[in-house]
């Protein structure tokens, strides 16, 4: 709910300043601080727990039986995100042109960093073998 308010006040900011609409962009700080007020939005829970190995079975299951239809590869985005400890956001701006197959070394692509938001393209990271099976299964397409 916090990233879509966050959201949201991007659009009315816009509005207002770009195509000069009589919006009130500081509504959104406003429900922000009643939705925290009504307990709707509050600090995510630390995770103190991995997923045990039955439920990433019945998840490989799942995605297996669902990926001839779905044109999301998730069983495959599953296993990558284990294996390689990467964040959802930069699993998909992976590109092949970043895979350096004799290493196996990837770059990440603005990586999350505390302070710099934009840019971080320096970050390469070491394949672990079962993260780099995943790559070399997906078809090539740049």
């Amino acid at each position: 709910m916090g990233n879509d308010l966050t959201w949201i006040g991007v659009v009315l900011r816009s509005a207002k300043s770009v195509r000069g609409l009589f919006v009130r962009p500081e509504i959104v700080d406003e429900a922000r601080t009643a939705c925290r007020e009504l307990r709707l939005l509050a600090k995510s829970r630390r995770r103190n727990r991995r997923p045990t190995t039955q439920e990433l079975t019945k998840l490989d299951a799942y995605f297996g039986s669902r990926d001839g239809r779905a044109r999301v590869p998730m069983k495959d985005i599953m296993w990558f995100a284990i294996h390689s400890a990467r964040r959802e956001a930069e699993i998909c701006r992976l590109e092949w042109a970043d895979n350096d197959r004799d290493a196996p070394l990837g770059l990440v692509r603005d990586a999350k960093h505390p302070t710099a938001k934009e840019g971080n393209h320096n970050k390469r990271f070491k394949y672990t073998p079962e993260a780099w099976t995943v790559v070399e299964r997906r078809p090539r397409t740049k």
